[in-house]
């Protein structure tokens, strides 16, 4: 059973993401939507940015297709990274060969636009060593940091 101060804490939460997806579109070009979800490019990944309104939490997550099947090998050069990296965490999709980096933000106070970048930039920053662990030696170059409208 909720009591007022439960729902008055959800409805804080959805006004947060609200806010926070509002402000995500006005700073950054986004090609697709939908009601949970917002897309962007950035640079040669793609940044899929995942709303949690009952948490409230949104997720980042940058991902670019692997051009070769997944090894042990690059697991455990996941893994390598991962211990390192307390904010968020590197990941295949076997079944798509897709490297991910994944990132959440618990929202307690509304998101401003220096909060974002700065949430952006770590998630890109980290997608570049981690996919650039695994295709090392193979060509490819990136700029260091995303494209903004």
């Amino acid at each position: 059973m909720f009591d007022t101060q439960d729902i008055a804490a959800l409805e804080r939460g959805k006004l947060l993401i609200q806010q926070a997806r509002c402000l995500i579109m006005e700073e950054y070009p986004v090609y697709d939507a939908d009601d949970a979800c917002l897309y962007l490019r950035c640079n040669a990944f793609y940044l899929d940015i995942e709303f949690d309104f009952e948490q409230p939490i949104i997720i980042f997550c940058i991902n670019r297709a692997i051009d070769r099947p997944i090894t042990r090998n690059d697991l455990r050069r996941l893994n390598e990274l991962n211990l390192g990296n307390p904010l968020g965490q590197h990941a295949l999709h076997e079944e798509f060969q897709h490297y991910l980096y994944r990132r959440s933000h618990l929202m307690e106070t509304p998101l401003t636009p220096e909060v974002l970048e700065e949430i952006i930039s770590h998630c890109y920053i980290e997608a570049l060593r981690g996919y650039g662990s695994l295709t090392a030696g193979q060509r490819g170059s990136y700029s260091p940091r995303p494209g903004r409208a």
